[in-house]
């Protein structure tokens, strides 16, 4: 409750940057203040993105999503807003707010920042494609960002069926969905064995248990 009202009265106020990470810093301080055998004790609040993370959960268990989005935004805009978590659980803040624009934006500038680092983001694109997916807008679009993104570093197989998911859930599109995972096989191969684990499941949901045997 202490750290939820200092938490609050710091975001109702013009806070800056600095008082921002000050204040994750006690909560850093607090959380290794006893740290459990084996686990590093560097409360470094700049490597801790996942502190950021479990301080948005539990105001939402404690019923204050207001304040959990609001520190969220804070916490991407101004302290680690290159974090795939963070950015992708304010997406989703955003578009249940109604937000859609502002949610398509952060998912597309990770991508971008992620790609222009060489860095794979495929839980970003993935959730983009879903996000694009629940908007009444033509399952078009969706089709096209993902051939947009296929040739980038972030369409790993667990994109492409994400994808062949998509396209089974929104167009019951047979077809199209194993073309989309026959894709995935013929530019992933053997590198993945997890690729043909999830195949295999898609089989099955689609009732042709032969295939995935």
């Amino acid at each position: 409750q202490q750290f939820s009202k200092s938490l609050t009265e710091l975001l109702q106020t013009s806070s800056s940057h600095a008082e921002l990470r000050n204040w994750l810093q006690r909560v850093a301080e607090l959380d290794f203040q006893n740290p459990p055998a084996g686990r590093c004790a560097d409360s470094n609040v700049v490597e801790r993105p996942d502190l950021a993370y479990l301080v948005f959960l539990w105001l939402q268990y404690c019923d204050q999503s207001d304040i959990a989005s609001c520190w969220l935004r804070r916490a991407v805009d101004e302290l680690f807003h290159q974090d795939h978590t963070l950015v992708i659980a304010l997406a989703h803040v955003l578009e249940e707010g109604g937000d859609l624009k502002a949610a398509e934006d952060a998912l597309l500038t990770l991508l971008s920042v992620c790609g222009n680092q060489g860095v794979s983001c495929s839980a970003g694109l993935s959730h983009y494609l879903q996000m694009l997916a629940r908007q009444n807008c033509g399952f078009d679009i969706v089709q096209e960002a993902f051939l947009k993104f296929a040739s980038t570093i972030h369409c790993t197989w667990d994109v492409f069926m994400t994808m062949a998911r998509l396209e089974w859930h929104r167009c019951q599109s047979k077809e199209v969905a194993i073309r989309i995972c026959q894709q995935a096989v013929e530019r992933f191969g053997v590198q993945e064995p997890r690729l043909f684990a999830a195949y295999a499941d898609f089989l099955v949901l689609l009732n042709d248990v032969a295939s995935a045997r």
